[in-house]
């Protein structure tokens, strides 16, 4: 990689610098006073630019230039830096282009101002919070790609990877904070500039590189003007662990990244920190566990030296946010190669100065724009907060998990909806209750960790529209099950009943109003029992049949038929008494 070990700057190779502004196309006039013009470029942020114009004269009582409509909000607007060096103009400028967002009229005591702000188009991207359940084994490239062509972004690269999601939800989240926060999370960074947004893999060598295959160097004494920095032994860790439970498992899954990603010099301060854990009860596939981990300990290492560098502005080599620049005659802990996040472009009264920011944040994206949410600490961009209504869509778990599927209306009432859990009165090894909710039943969701990757169902529900199969009295009562079929397990506190009956009227009640135990079969037959005894119903008749023997005992036995009585006894019959024993009829034959 060439490295430009640069010499003090002088008027010949750096001249005038040249500005041109656009608006929706038209150069602006060149009268117009510019008295400075700030451009920040960030990872994972989005390009603003301000540009302070003099205007406005009490005298007139007037912002002449504002009133002419020219910088009004919604514009676009292209802004061009560069040099003029002998006698023409440099072909190497830098461009910023975007959208005039807000204008600001300022009077103070020494004079008066318009105030431009500009942003990137995919400021478009931030204005809606948007809703959306995405497919199935899907990579953040690929919701980068679908969210960027959702909003007609401009986009130079979008790189891919294999990290595949089982779901993902966005609720209720812009769709940028959405996109920056799953690509933070895979080990990605965004970075915007006049060729459009670029998503690409953080992949750090060392030493490291540039994808331009240049790389400023910077050395104190010939073209530094300012440095500040400081370098924390508190950030970095020795090893980064993440822990989840895996429910499939039934463990805590631990993963952990010890890689050392940038090489530290001997007399560089140890790390206060042997171990950084990140903890989360929502479930992680080993792959994502892994990555998270890495993605940790890479935001760490590039984030224990931070400080700020500026330079007079180049236009012969380009640092973006993400690439390196090297520092000489700074000292030994600060000598060396430095990551740069951010890069301002400072433009006042015709000096053009650049600002690199040296080091990274540690946290994760979710974790600035979300701090108080514990979600954001493993980088969850989404979060859910409270409960959710969800509609059935599927009870098969094709995994094998006895997931069911279940949609989120207000979140993406066109998806087939998420697998979550099914919180049940009991559950474990070949036992527990076991009741699932029906396709198209409205139940009510929760989330682990608040986390809308992680669903599950809490109960299902009734209403005007799917009526209870018991109607609510005052006296409360009535409690029970009704299956689809109307097969009915009932509970009555008042008679303290518990009936269980088929839609054919096959029931089987106990009953302690009553004192008694009653099975019918829906046909006429029935067997009460009572305090009176047992009574046996039968419609029509009554077998009794055993495979030895039958015994009848009781201090009364009484047989009676209303027309004919027969007993039979294919070997033998004996009749005996132990008094007198009558036989009566109209005729009597014996043999």
């Amino acid at each position: 990689m060439a490295s430009t070990d640069n010499t003090v700057l002088v008027e010949d190779k750096m001249d005038v610098v040249t500005l041109l502004i656009k608006v929706d196309g038209e150069e602006i006039s060149r009268q117009y006073h510019v008295t400075s013009l700030t451009i920040l470029q960030e990872i994972n942020k989005i390009p603003t630019a301000n540009l302070v114009v003099i205007d406005g004269e009490a005298s007139k009582q007037d912002f002449s230039i504002s009133s002419t409509g020219q910088f009004v909000p919604g514009k676009k607007i292209e802004i061009e830096l560069g040099y003029f060096r002998n006698g023409q103009s440099d072909d190497d400028k830098f461009l910023f282009t975007g959208i005039i967002v807000t204008n600001t009229h300022k009077i103070n005591n020494n004079c008066c101002e318009l105030t431009i702000e500009c942003k990137d188009e995919t400021i478009k991207m931030t204005v809606n919070k948007s809703n959306a359940h995405f497919k199935k084994k899907i990579t953040a490239s690929e919701i980068a790609e679908e969210l960027l062509n959702k909003n007609n972004i401009s986009t130079e690269k979008v790189a891919s990877i294999d990290l595949k999601h089982e779901q993902l939800v966005q609720s209720n989240i812009s769709d940028w904070d959405f996109m920056i926060g799953r690509i933070d999370v895979a080990g990605m960074i965004c970075v915007i500039s006049s060729a459009g947004v670029k998503i690409k893999q953080l992949a750090i060598q060392n030493p490291p590189t540039n994808e331009s295959g240049e790389m400023l160097k910077l050395i104190h004494g010939k073209n530094i003007l300012e440095f500040s920095a400081d370098k924390d032994s508190r950030i970095r860790s020795d090893e980064v662990k993440t822990l989840c439970w895996d429910f499939k498992e039934q463990k805590v899954r631990v993963s952990g990244n010890d890689e050392k990603i940038v090489e530290e010099k001997e007399d560089q301060s140890k790390n206060v920190s042997k171990g950084f854990e990140m903890r989360s009860a929502a479930f992680f596939t080993e792959e994502e566990q892994t990555v998270l981990a890495k993605t940790k300990k890479i935001k760490q290492d590039l984030s224990g030296i931070k400080g700020k560098v500026k330079y007079i502005a180049r236009t012969d080599i380009t640092v973006l946010p993400g690439d390196f620049i090297e520092l000489s005659g700074v000292g030994n802990a600060f000598e060396g190669f430095h990551f740069v996040s951010a890069v301002q472009q400072e433009y006042t009264d015709g000096c053009w100065i650049t600002e690199a920011t040296l080091g990274w944040n540690e946290q994760f994206f979710s974790e600035q724009t979300n701090p108080q949410h514990s979600a954001s600490t493993t980088g969850q961009p989404s979060t859910v907060q409270g409960l959710q209504i969800g509609i059935v869509t599927n009870i098969e778990d094709s995994d094998g998990e006895y997931r069911v599927q279940v949609k989120l209306p207000v979140v993406d009432d066109k998806a087939e909806g998420l697998h979550a859990r099914v919180a049940t009165l009991d559950a474990g090894n070949k036992r527990g209750t076991f009741f699932r909710p029906e396709i198209d039943d409205e139940v009510i969701v929760g989330f682990i960790n608040d986390d809308p990757s992680n669903p599950v169902i809490l109960g299902m529900l009734h209403s005007s529209a799917k009526s209870s199969p018991l109607e609510p009295k005052k006296n409360n009562n009535e409690k029970g099950y009704v299956s689809r079929s109307e097969i009915k397990l009932l509970f009555d506190d008042d008679k303290k009943s518990v009936i269980i009956q088929t839609p054919g009227s096959r029931s089987f009640e106990m009953n302690d109003d009553s004192g008694t135990i009653t099975l019918k079969d829906g046909n006429g037959n029935k067997i009460v029992m009572g305090s009176s005894g047992i009574t046996i119903e039968a419609s029509k008749e009554i077998k009794i049949k055993a495979g030895t023997s039958l015994s009848l005992e009781a201090k009364k036995i009484s047989i009676k038929s209303d027309t004919s009585l027969e007993a039979q006894g294919s070997a033998s019959v004996k009749i005996s008494g132990g008094g007198a024993t009558e036989i009566k009829g109209g005729v009597v034959k014996i043999n």
